[in-house]
């Protein structure tokens, strides 16, 4: 990463009629094994480097311009002006002040996955799928066992004199299952995150994702009705990646919104606090500043059920009249910032999941939800398949699968009467499993 290419390109844009120019530089290396029958079926190793530059008129106008190579300034700097020139001003538009102008430099990275021998992460993908086959004579599939890594250096300099950095690293695993008895076949999945590749636990992923699986062999349907839900924690975190659209900034002044009139208002139950944090050390993105050079922040969203803030970029935040919350996301160096969460999750309680089960007398934990992906996100309303174990007597009696859960977020937030306290993040979004008082259950 070259600080003096990014100063050199600010200088280009500064005298080509900008009047304010922010330089965001990325490179980034990955590689992604998958193993299928004990055999590598993919192996990838990519890396991406490139400089986005954004330019401001005098008028507020915006434009911008991206290039995979970090040489001809001049050109770069030439069509981001240009751009600028068809864009609609925008009293709004605006770069963040430096904020005591001295460079600040983090390094995140615990390891340097570069480094690690490609034999060890292939073994890493190959000791997931035998976990998985092992547990169980039903297990007789798995697939997509797979392992990614990714390390990355990101660097944000502009006109005002901001001049931040860092770099950090990941890897993930994951692996799906199939597991067969008789004419019935049920699938299961798990995934795993760490900063470190001694801290991936792939085996236990295998054999998780096999447990999955197996457990919901002989599902059935349940009678329609309405009782106590159990929501996993991997359920509960989709459902908050509902509503985190619901908190940004920009979603907000669109209208698109189903929490845009309601700050300072209940919006969930009493037992649940949402938090926005870069630096939450469980989560999966941990960074100390977005993607316009904002430090980044733990940001209380809801607090003991009240939503207390929105999630901002620096347009939205100068637009609401407020100040930026760190969350100006970039999905790559091709685009513009984005109001985006980095790591969005309900804050873990003091209870089991095994109490949480224990709560009822009749009821159904959910494992699994289908069709997350058609909820509507405006008016945050939901009707999913689900699966998962019928409760009886407090604890687990049978598998179900084909019915039907519906209802709206905003609505199943306030009926959380317990959270537990097995939070883990599966991407952006975090959550333990919950109590959910009453849910009603389409099924025979």
């Amino acid at each position: 990463m070259t600080e003096k290419f990014a100063e050199e390109l600010i200088e280009r844009a500064l005298q080509s009629g900008a009047s304010e120019a922010e330089a965001f530089l990325l490179r980034g290396r990955s590689t992604t094994v998958q193993v299928a029958d004990g055999e590598v079926e993919l192996f990838r190793e990519a890396e991406d480097s490139g400089v986005g530059l954004r330019v401001l008129t005098e008028d507020r106008r915006l434009g911008f311009s991206y290039s995979s190579e970090l040489s001809d300034s001049e050109s770069i700097a030439r069509q981001a002006c240009e751009n600028a020139l068809s864009a609609t001003p925008d009293e709004h538009n605006g770069l963040p002040g430096a904020n005591g102008g001295e460079p600040l430099r983090q390094d995140m990275s615990r390891e340097n996955f570069v480094e690690v021998p490609t034999e060890g992460k292939i073994e890493n993908a190959k000791k997931m799928e035998r976990a998985a086959r092992e547990f169980d004579d039903r297990v007789t599939k798995v697939r997509q066992s797979t392992y990614m890594d990714s390390d990355a250096e990101m660097l944000v300099v502009n006109s005002h004199g901001l001049n931040h950095g860092y770099s950090g690293g990941v890897c993930m695993a994951s692996v799906m299952t199939v597991a067969e008895e008789g004419d019935n076949s049920e699938t299961g999945w798990d995934f795993d995150h760490s900063r470190t590749f001694a801290g991936l636990d792939t085996p236990r992923v295998g054999l998780n994702a096999a447990r999955r699986a197996v457990s919901l062999l002989g599902a059935r349907q349940v009678k329609s009705c309405s009782v106590p839900v159990v929501l996993d924690r991997d359920v509960m975190a989709e459902l908050l990646d509902i509503a985190v659209s619901s908190v940004r900034g920009d979603n907000v002044l669109k209208g698109k919104s189903f929490f845009a009139d309601k700050l300072g208002k209940r919006v969930a139950g009493d037992v649940v606090t949402i938090v926005d944090d870069g630096m939450c050390e469980g989560g999966v993105y941990l960074a100390p500043m977005d993607g316009e050079g904002v430090a980044n922040q733990r940001t209380v969203v809801v607090e003991d059920g009240v939503l207390r803030s929105f999630l901002h970029s620096f347009y939205s935040a100068r637009k609401m009249g407020v100040e930026p919350t760190g969350n100006g996301r970039r999905g790559s160096l091709r685009g513009v910032p984005e109001v985006g969460p980095t790591n969005f999750h309900l804050l873990p309680g003091a209870e089991p999941l095994e109490n949480l089960i224990g709560e009822c007398d009749k009821g159904f934990y959910v494992t699994e939800v289908m069709g997350m992906h058609t909820a509507n996100p405006i008016s945050g309303d939901i009707s999913v398949g689900a699966a998962g174990q019928w409760i009886e007597g407090g604890k687990p009696a049978f598998p179900v699968r084909g019915v039907t859960i519906a209802g709206n977020v905003e609505q199943l937030l306030k009926l959380i009467v317990k959270v537990g306290d097995d939070i883990r993040f599966t991407g952006h979004c975090g959550a333990p499993s919950v109590l959910i008082s009453e849910m009603a259950i389409s099924g025979e």
